[in-house]
């Protein structure tokens, strides 16, 4: 109880305590050369993980001055430094830090979020890794946020440790300066934070110096000035601001022919070759690469237009192809409303969909791809004859297993396919595995067998989705005990939805585009029914993703699929544990992925078998108009609160102006001893009301952790109410010097504080007493009487 009232004192002492010997100023100059270094590496946005450079540069700011200040020996300071930068790094880029609800919530919650983000970072780190010691491309970008994290991290570490332990910052500031040169010509930062970076590394450099010079001084007894220091801080900016002028006056040197020599040596050309194809998911400011598809983009369709765009579709034949099933059991209308599939995504950004981050593997003609072992599974064989145009994306029906031509495979992490390319022409042949799986097998299928790497990357959803769409999805699917019946409801209820290609654009003010949809257009296409679903799926903790194809059609007299630009189209999976990934046909004109024996021909629409209750629309919001009464009403309250304070703040200055400041001043002091418990007979003399309030201080000092607090104001009390007396019983009572009212305001600002803290040591020892009357706790007082 008592620490806690005194914390005011403490926090003084700890700040002193605290305080490097080279002053506040020196440490605030090098967290904000830091700032500058991570101001420029986030300006130039790198990589989507790129956040974690501020929270590693500013932890291993503060561990390695507080290092540099312990007696610790270098090599043992580094080894810590080295475990926690590692330590901090991983929990960043991991995204093992998690939300406050979770810290207060179910135990397993938590746990679920450390396994599935912690399996998830390792799926992509062994990914990335696995890539690069095939000599393999890859877009996967975590290798690199991890390189980022710790370079800032040592960056920052050695700064400090350069300027509190070697007291050499210009070891420390030069790294940091390169490090900061580097990133603003390879990411064309903005000039203005390697400006600001000189600036402040002057003045650090110089407020060192003299901080070092100090402290000889001080150490051989050397009489100097103080004020030198602020005559060096002025001369370190001037020189600071000399040298930014000049740097800028300066032609640039032309290296261009040094560039290229240095370039073009065969060791130099291998390391580039190596480091793009480790770090392809990395910008490249200079080369302006722009577009759909690089991972963290703009939020674009996978398509060639925005999601919301009206899509302008022709009858152009993009493809023919011919399926067969190669299970002669497995039944023909398993392949109804099974899709042309290219590829998916993942990263729901509110406004779209991303390609993510992921790596490329080769395989030769006629090898087979590796893919999970899953149940219920059956080939089918297609060949494919690509027309329309020069693009090198493989689709297939089912997940593709072999081609008779070399292809080159995207992975998501280690083991989750993305799409498959070529360039061996447009003419493929490919067998692929179909889950042919009935309902009930599906409705077995439990959440928690799922994966946590698969359950990390395929649930997540921005902070901004609106919660009612949260709420819309418990609706629709809350009621339901297993992953199958969910989807299933989600499904047929967004089959409700009119479908139109003539749409106008959601409004681009910050609107979500699944919360548009549904609330508020309530018409679409298939873009929006797959993001829709995905979005409602993951929001019950369902492993979803979009995909994206073409739709399948019905063959001619001689089995031939003639697939046209207009069958583009987009669907939803949802992944169930052994069975792998399962399409979802949410859009109302188009016949839906089966998982029985199919009662409808292909394309008839019918909705899937499903027997639960369908979930009305939601209504639309009505257009309110302006609320002006509840604004009126609002403005009039403000007001009379305005009204009522300058009110009191008026009366206030009015009684004050009818005292001097003595008077003023001794008032407030007995209003505060009386708020102590000290009573205040109207007989009372000001020489009696200072000796009571001077024993009633004596008694309080007795307590050890109030001591100090009450001798402090001992000697203004009385200095005050000498002042007091000596006004009032003048020979001029009703004049007092300017000196002597000014002295009384230094007394009371002295005397304010410590009097808050007195009474609020009061109040907490009555609820001490309160508290232990009742028995909840057992706290040891000092036997005194009760202030009071």
């Amino acid at each position: 109880m008592a620490l806690q009232t005194m914390r005011g004192i403490y926090l003084g002492q700890l700040t002193t305590r605290l305080r490097p010997r080279e002053g506040w100023l020196s440490l605030l100059l090098l967290a904000l050369a830091a700032a500058c270094l991570v101001g420029s590496v986030l300006a130039v946005k790198w990589i989507p993980q790129d956040e974690v450079v501020a929270p590693a540069a500013t932890l291993g700011l503060l561990l390695g001055v507080a290092l540099a200040k312990r007696p610790l020996r270098a090599r043992v300071a580094w080894l810590f430094l080295t475990l926690y930068g590692l330590l901090v790094t991983i929990i960043g880029v991991a995204g093992l830090l998690p939300p406050l609800h979770l810290w207060w919530g179910d135990w397993w919650a938590l746990r679920n979020f450390w396994l599935q983000n912690g399996a998830l970072f390792l799926d992509r780190l062994g990914g990335w890794l696995t890539a690069v010691s095939r000599g393999d491309r890859s877009t996967e970008t975590i290798g690199f946020a991890c390189l980022l994290g710790l370079a800032a991290w040592f960056l920052a570490a050695y700064a400090g440790w350069s300027a509190y332990r070697q007291r050499r910052p210009l070891l420390g500031l030069t790294l940091m300066g390169l490090a900061v040169a580097l990133n603003g010509y390879y990411g064309a930062a903005p000039l203005e934070w390697a400006a600001a970076f000189v600036g402040v590394a002057v003045i650090l450099a110089g407020v060192l110096h003299f901080a070092n010079l100090e402290a000889g001084w001080q150490a051989r007894q050397v009489d100097y000035s103080r004020e030198i220091r602020l005559e060096l801080i002025a001369y370190a900016g001037a020189i600071g601001l000399s040298l930014l002028a000049l740097s800028l006056a300066l032609p640039a040197l032309n290296s261009a022919r040094l560039s290229r020599f240095v370039l073009n040596q065969p060791i130099v050309r291998a390391l580039e070759e190596t480091l793009n194809s480790a770090f392809a998911g990395v910008a490249q400011p200079r080369s302006r690469l722009t577009g759909p598809g690089r991972p963290g983009g703009e939020g674009l369709l996978p398509r060639d237009f925005l999601l919301g765009a009206g899509p302008e579709l022709t009858e152009t034949v993009v493809m023919t192809a011919t399926v067969t099933l190669l299970d002669p059991a497995a039944p023909p209308e398993l392949l109804n409303g099974r899709h042309w599939r290219a590829l998916s995504y993942e990263s729901y950004t509110g406004r779209g969909w991303t390609l993510s981050d992921e790596r490329l593997e080769a395989f030769p003609a006629g090898a087979d791809i590796p893919q999970p072992e899953l149940m219920a599974q059956t080939t089918i064989s297609q060949t494919v004859h690509w027309e329309f145009d020069s693009r090198v994306i493989r689709y297939t029906i089912g997940q593709p297993q072999r081609f008779d031509q070399p292809t080159t495979v995207a992975w998501r992490g280690l083991a989750d396919l993305v799409r498959v390319q070529s360039t061996a022409g447009p003419i493929y042949h490919a067998l692929a595995h179909l889950p042919a799986v009935d309902a009930a097998a599906l409705r077995s299928a439990a959440v928690e067998n799922v994966a946590p790497t698969i359950l990390a990357r395929y649930t997540t959803l921005p902070a901004s989705l609106p919660q009612r769409v949260h709420d819309l999805a418990q609706e629709i699917a809350g009621g339901y005990t297993n992953a199958y019946d969910q989807a299933r409801a989600l499904e047929r209820f967004l089959r409700q939805y009119a479908y139109s290609l003539d749409i106008d654009m959601p409004p681009a003010d910050g609107v979500d585009v699944v919360d548009y949809f549904l609330f508020d257009a309530q018409v679409g296409y298939c873009d929006y029914y797959a993001s829709a679903m995905v979005v409602l799926a993951r929001s019950l903790g369902l492993p979803a993703r979009l995909a994206v194809g073409y739709l399948p059609q019905p063959p001619d007299a001689d089995g031939v699929q003639i697939v046209r630009q207009i069958n583009a189209h987009a669907w939803a999976e949802i992944y169930f544990a052994g069975y792998g990934w399962v399409e979802f046909e949410p859009t109302a004109p188009f016949v839906t992925t089966p998982t029985t024996p199919p009662e409808t021909a292909l394309g008839t629409g019918a909705p899937p078998t499903f027997t639960g209750r369908t979930a009305p629309l939601p209504e639309r919001a009505p257009q309110r108009p302006f609320p002006w009464g509840r604004l009126i009403t609002l403005l009039a309250m403000g007001l009379a609160v305005l009204s009522a304070a300058g009110a009191l703040a008026w009366e206030r200055r009015r009684r004050q102006a009818r005292y001097d400041e003595i008077t003023w001043r001794y008032g407030l002091l007995q209003a505060g001893a009386r708020k102590l418990g000290q009573p205040l007979p109207p007989s009372q003399t000001p020489a009696e009301f200072n000796r009571e309030l001077q024993a009633r201080l004596e008694w309080l000092s007795a307590q050890p952790r109030l001591a100090g607090l009450t001798q402090s104001i001992r000697a203004p009390i009385a200095q005050l109410t000498e002042l007091f007396m000596e006004r009032q019983y003048s020979g001029h009572p009703n004049r007092a010097s300017a000196a002597a009212q000014a002295t009384a305001v230094h007394l009371w600002q002295r005397l304010r504080r410590p009097l808050w803290l007195l009474r609020t040591a009061k109040r907490l020892q009555a609820l001490a007493q309160i508290l232990k009357s009742r028995s909840i706790f057992r706290i040891k007082q000092v036997k005194a009487p009760k202030i009071g």
